[in-house]
């Protein structure tokens, strides 16, 4: 039986212009790698390709569980979302996240240097403010991290009330990275906020077959991961 592979795509309808939300797939993979090339990060010598290849792998984990991706997401189990954004059909920023025990987890968003500051934070922030509203995923919060250069993020975090946790400095596995400071906030799972006055949202389910083009990963390539998903082993000589 063929392994179907669900994913909810949103169309967001603002000032005139159409965005498109929709998971990453391996025909992003070089928009993905432009995007992150000055990406600031603690970890040594990080290889970026690699790094794509499992952020897809995570989110196909889904399958994995009792509602096998469809919403809503089992509350008992930890799911990890990616996103691409487009803008009038061109590509703009990615974000990907972990959701551990219904809180959000170091969501990490990144805009590709051609649209950096031209106000695209909103329509990533107003998206998942839509998400969240859908309530078919139990939302306790979220907790994530600020460069202390990245400073209209803190702004924002202060003018919205979100929970100051603390700091700590940056570089401390000696990798580059352009901040000498990285600061910590939570959200409460009731807070909102209307990041997107005026936008028109709408959320369609799209069926993939876990043998299309998008999820062409090394370890989907192996048979590994239907392996893992039908709760079985690969036999030892596969491949012999």
């Amino acid at each position: 039986m063929t392994i179907k592979v669900p994913e909810q795509h949103t169309t967001i309808q603002y000032a005139g212009d159409t965005y498109y939300v929709r998971n990453m797939g391996m025909s992003d993979k070089e928009f993905f790698l432009e995007t992150m090339a000055d990406f600031p990060t603690e970890a040594v010598s990080r290889d970026w390709s690699k790094f794509f290849e499992l952020i897809i792998n995570s989110k196909l984990t889904h399958l994995m569980h009792k509602n096998k991706g469809y919403f809503p997401l089992d509350e008992d189990k930890d799911s990890f979302q990616n996103a691409i954004f487009l803008k009038n059909n061109v590509p703009f920023a990615i974000n990907y996240q972990s959701m551990v025990k219904g809180k959000i987890i170091d969501p990490t968003i990144a805009i590709h240097p051609d649209f950096r500051d031209q106000g695209l934070v909103k329509i990533i922030s107003g998206y998942y403010q839509y998400w969240k509203s859908q309530k078919q995923h139990s939302f306790d919060g979220m907790e994530y991290r600020v460069n202390h250069d990245q400073v209209q993020l803190r702004q924002n975090a202060k003018n919205r009330g979100h929970d100051y946790k603390g700091s700590r400095p940056a570089n401390v596995f000696d990798a580059p990275n352009t901040s000498s400071t990285i600061h910590n906030f939570s959200v409460k799972k009731d807070f909102t906020y209307d990041y997107t006055p005026g936008a028109v949202y709408s959320m369609v389910l799209v069926e993939y077959d876990l043998t299309d083009d998008k999820y062409k990963t090394e370890h989907v390539l192996s048979g590994q991961m239907e392996a893992d998903i039908n709760n079985s082993t690969l036999a030892w000589d596969r491949g012999l």
